[in-house]
């Protein structure tokens, strides 16, 4: 699920407060800067009931990013984050990924953010091993004349996901179906049968 919010303590607060009981994950981007209205931290504190504190390794991080020891440097806001926070260190910047419990504080600049994300993915999100199949059939008719078959297919396969893709103004196809399983078997199964159900003037691909 993806929440976009304003930069405001309360509402930062009760969204993550939600998300981190509702998910394995948690991922916010942006706000965690030295401007007044970068208030992450302070939210996520608020969240999980515990104080900002002045982490030591962040101190001295900024004390060398911004060449300052004073304690009052808006610079020196990076280095008070939540308490209890762990820092994630990977070999792509100075500055870590801050994480409170199962909530990952990356930054909101898409550069730093895809840097940070890309280097961290593997060690913070690992893997339980399952794959996804899955398989796709695109049809040249709207999604209406498809409608019936799709909601017997989910019912008929309910280990499936089924997804529907219109496509607007494109001569090729007009909707994208996909069908997605951690099964194979029943993803080619699911597949098969929606294959049979469709008029075969419909299919004009399938991969």
């Amino acid at each position: 699920q993806i929440s976009i919010i304003g930069d405001e303590v309360d509402e930062i607060c009760k969204e993550v407060k939600t998300f981190s009981e509702s998910y394995d994950y948690v991922i916010t981007t942006g706000g965690i800067g030295p401007t007044h209205d970068d208030v992450t931290f302070e939210g996520v504190a608020k969240a999980f009931n515990v104080p900002l504190a002045i982490n030591p390794h962040l101190r001295t991080i900024c004390e060398h990013f911004y060449n300052t020891t004073d304690a009052n440097h808006p610079g020196m806001k990076l280095a008070r984050v939540p308490q209890c926070a762990n820092l994630n260190f990977s070999d792509q910047g100075n500055y870590p990924n801050v994480q409170v419990e199962n909530v990952y504080l990356f930054p909101g600049i898409p550069q730093l953010f895809v840097r940070s994300f890309d280097s961290l993915s593997a060690k913070l999100f690992k893997s339980d091993g399952s794959s996804f199949y899955t398989k796709c059939i695109y049809v040249n008719v709207t999604e209406d004349k498809i409608a019936d078959q799709l909601s017997r297919l989910v019912a008929a396969f309910p280990d499936v996901q089924v997804g529907s893709y219109p496509k607007l103004y494109d001569k090729t196809y007009k909707v994208k179906i996909t069908i997605e399983s951690t099964n194979e078997e029943s993803s080619q199964h699911a597949f098969n049968w929606l294959l049979e159900k469709l008029p075969k003037e419909v299919v004009v691909d399938v991969h």
